[in-house]
């Protein structure tokens, strides 16, 4: 993690503009968060309608800020929204929050930092699930999408738990419409090939968009399938030894098979050990083609492996569940 990134806010944080003071204070459970009404009206569409509505204003005397919005807890402790700190605010009932308040303090303060432009990084795939909810209900979903690529760089610790969280993510992804988290939570979705392929996402247009990519992947497998047949059967003068690598294919069927289990084998697994085989089994074209379907097509840097995930599908831009010109939604 850089050492630059904003991570964990502090109890007071000051969101600093030249030559203009903040004028919003903001108090999100334990954390005061002072802030420009400016910057809110052009990145959140739930501040450019609420912030001056009719008895919204609540200015603190004796300061410069003309706004304050205070933590009201909803949804019998479920849930929680600013408020505007005025008569109409009534009980806040913060004690009976049932969540994590240092999490809900984090989430908005980087949705903030996303605002103005200041880095930050998602400590978690709940952090980042949590500010896309934030998101959503403050309508500011498009300068979040718009700051995730850089946050997502300096931030290893989340990149390494995409795979235990990608269809959550990829449901979120859609949302953010960011294409470089769609695109690997799409790949890690698909995995880990070691059991016949199931999705639990509701949403129609990813179930479909994971079906057809499935498919692709079977169907260039099958592929690279019929040209290992042909080998051993001696009907390719290319290849060179059939026999040698069917031999080769049986110890490295008995090296990846859980025995313990008749349903397990990892079939990333199988081929990568077919490559990795010595001896000159195969000729130049299988290898290429092996070499085709252990690629990695995923973008964010990370230091899982993924050996069970087969990721060297190319997802195209076209293949997106959004309008990309789109840029306010």
């Amino acid at each position: 993690m850089d050492s630059n990134v904003e991570n964990r806010p502090p109890s007071l944080n000051v969101f600093q503009g030249r030559g203009i003071a903040p004028d919003v204070h903001l108090v999100v459970f334990g954390s005061y968060l002072h802030v420009h009404s400016i910057v809110l009206k052009m990145h959140s569409q739930f501040f450019y309608s609420f912030l001056d509505a009719p008895g919204s204003a609540a200015p603190i005397v004796r300061t410069n800020f003309k706004y304050s919005w205070i933590t009201k807890v909803l949804d019998d402790g479920k849930g929680w929204q600013l408020v505007s700190k005025n008569d109409k605010a009534g009980d806040l009932a913060l004690s009976s929050f049932k969540g994590d308040p240092e999490q809900q303090t984090c989430a908005p303060y980087k949705l903030l930092c996303a605002m103005y432009s200041r880095p930050y990084d998602p400590d978690s795939p709940q952090e980042l699930l949590t500010m896309t909810s934030l998101a959503r209900f403050y309508m500011a979903l498009p300068i979040l999408s718009r700051s995730l690529s850089a946050a997502l760089l300096h931030s290893k610790q989340f990149v390494n738990q995409m795979a235990e969280y990608s269809e959550t993510l990829l449901v979120a992804a859609k949302e953010l419409r960011h294409a470089e988290l769609f695109k690997d939570c799409l790949l890690l979705s698909l995995g880990p090939c070691r059991s016949p392929f199931r999705t639990s996402i509701k949403d129609l247009e990813i179930k479909a968009i994971l079906i057809t990519a499935h498919g692709k992947i079977c169907s260039k497998l099958v592929e690279v399938q019929m040209e290992l047949i042909f080998s051993m059967s001696g009907s390719a003068l290319c290849y060179t030894d059939g026999p040698k690598l069917a031999h080769t294919q049986i110890q490295v069927a008995e090296e990846i098979v859980d025995h313990s289990s008749s349903h397990y084998a990892c079939l990333p697994c199988f081929y990568r050990g077919l490559y990795k085989a010595e001896g000159g089994i195969f000729n130049h074209d299988l290898k290429e083609q092996l070499e085709i379907i252990l690629g990695n097509k995923l973008t964010l840097p990370t230091d899982r492996k993924h050996d069970c995930h087969f990721l060297f599908l190319e997802i195209g831009d076209n293949e997106l569940p959004w309008d990309r010109a789109q840029t306010d939604w």
